[in-house]
C-alpha cells in the first residue's frame, strides 16, 4: 500500500507530460486536472481493494 503513494505522484507526473504533449490545443491546466482527478480515482480505488484484501486475510486468519 505504502509503494502506491510514490507511484500515484510517477503516474501523475507521466501522464501529464505525454498529455501536453499530445494535446497541445487544449488547456494545460485542463489537461493536467484531468490526470490528477483520473488518477486519485484509480489510486484509490487500489488502496480500498488492498485494505480490503488486508481486512479479509485477517478475517481468514491468514494474517
Amino acid at each position: 500500500m505504502v509503494t502506491l503513494i510514490p507511484m500515484f505522484f510517477l503516474s501523475v507526473a507521466i501522464e501529464s507530460w505525454l498529455g501536453r504533449w499530445r494535446l497541445k490545443t487544449l488547456d494545460r491546466r485542463k489537461v493536467n486536472q484531468s490526470f490528477w482527478v483520473a488518477n486519485a480515482f484509480t489510486y484509490s480505488m487500489l488502496e480500498v481493494v488492498a485494505i480490503a484484501q488486508l481486512i479479509q486475510g485477517y478475517l481468514k486468519g491468514l494474517g
